[in-house]
This record gives C-alpha cells, sequence and structure tokens, in this order.
C-alpha cells in the first residue's frame, strides 16, 4: 500500500494503519504460541505470496463493495484467511493472514508508485515504507507484539491481475497490472472456537487510530 493513494486511503486504513500513540512496550513475537514463526513456510507458500495475494483481491476488484478493502472482513482461501480489517466469522483450523504494513508498486501507476519489474518494485516499496515505525499486533488482550522486524519483513513476487475500469486508484483501468513490493506481515496460528480479539497499532506519519477487530470461530 504505500499508505495508498489519497482516494484509496481511508478505504484501506482499518488494516493497514499507522497510529500516533499505543502501547508503551512492545514483546518480540518470535516463538509465541499465537503468531507461526517468520522462518519457514506460511501454509506451503513464502510469505511474499500471501503478500501479493491480499494485494490481488484488492487490485482486481472494482470500488465497489466486492472489493474486500471497502468491504472488509476476511478472504479465505482453503484454510488461510487474508484478513482485511473489520470482523469476519472462520471455521476451526484456519490459519488469518495479517497484513501490517506494506507498500505495493505497479506497471499501471505513476512516479513515485511505478515499476516495471520485480526488481524495481522491491525498490519502490523499500524506499516508501519509512513511514512506519511502529507496527504492533495483540491478540486476546494478550502482550503487544511488535512486528516492525526484518523477521516478519517480505517481498511480493511479480503478479499480473486483472485491473478493473472502476479501480481501487481511480486511475485509468481495463486489461491488467502487474505489480510488487515490500511490507511487514504475520500468520496468526488457528483460533479456537469462540469469540477473538485482534488489536492493531501503527505508529509512523499520517496515522489513523488503533483498530480492534472480532474474529469468530465456528
Amino acid at each position: 500500500m504505500r499508505s495508498i493513494h489519497a482516494a484509496a486511503m481511508a478505504l484501506i486504513a482499518a488494516t493497514a494503519l499507522f497510529a500516533l500513540a499505543g502501547p508503551a512496550t512492545a514483546a518480540s513475537p518470535t516463538g509465541h504460541g499465537v503468531v507461526h514463526s517468520p522462518h519457514g513456510a506460511y501454509a506451503g507458500h513464502a510469505p511474499g505470496y500471501w503478500l501479493a495475494q491480499w494485494w490481488a483481491g484488492a487490485l482486481s476488484a472494482p470500488a465497489d463493495e466486492t472489493n474486500p478493502l471497502i468491504s472488509g472482513g476476511c478472504v479465505v482461501t482453503g484454510k488461510v484467511a487474508l484478513h482485511y480489517g473489520g470482523d469476519c466469522s472462520l471455521r476451526p483450523g484456519t490459519k488469518i493472514i495479517e497484513m501490517m504494513f506494506s507498500v505495493e508498486c505497479s506497471n499501471r501507476e505513476p512516479a513515485p508508485f511505478h515499476a516495471e519489474n520485480a526488481a524495481e518494485a522491491e525498490a519502490c516499496g523499500r524506499a516508501n515504507s519509512g513511514v512506519a515505525t511502529a507496527l504492533d499486533l495483540r491478540v486476546d488482550d494478550g502482550a503487544w507484539l511488535d512486528l516492525l522486524d526484518e523477521d516478519f519483513s517480505a517481498v511480493m513476487p511479480w503478479t499480473t491481475v486483472a485491473w478493473p475500469e472502476d479501480n481501487i486508484f481511480g486511475l485509468p483501468g481495463g486489461g491488467q497490472i502487474s505489480f510488487g513490493g515490500y511490507g511487514y506481515l504475520t500468520m496468526i496460528k488457528p483460533l479456537r472456537p469462540g469469540r477473538h480479539t485482534l488489536d492493531v497499532h501503527f505508529a509512523g506519519e499520517g496515522a489513523p487510530p488503533d483498530s480492534r477487530s472480532v474474529i469468530t470461530v465456528r
């Protein structure tokens, strides 16, 4: 996201925000019982794959209630849920991909978010990711976990999807868009049946408020 174009920024704020104030201390999540280890695959794929899948859902859908950036909730693929902010219900055994912050760059966007290949997109993503100074996650009112760490960073593979005329950026559409980028994410292990809360806190320039989502497993 780059925080994302002005027209789309309000839509994505609940998922990839940067808040101005928040918890005093966040612990390293490595080895935490709720968050999957950042080392190795996330449900059989590299973390960057899931970051790209998160963006693919947002870029390929028109700017209406069918777009998960607008509707929020979760998009489930097999046993993995891509969380776009807000509440959702999941079946037991479902892992949750929580995209904390990312910068997407593509061949259909103007500078400074224009890229013609994977290397340019990664460089663009890294160059524009400095606005985030804290990325914290808390599950079920547990300890705050600090995810602004290279262990939780990922590079998106160069990915091509349909590009609707009525796209989230309000740019000339039609045909396809190819994109890549860089960001931070984590995978939350399957939660037990019942009601759960996810709190997110970000610090950095242009921050919306912290948010809380309710995840119901049944």
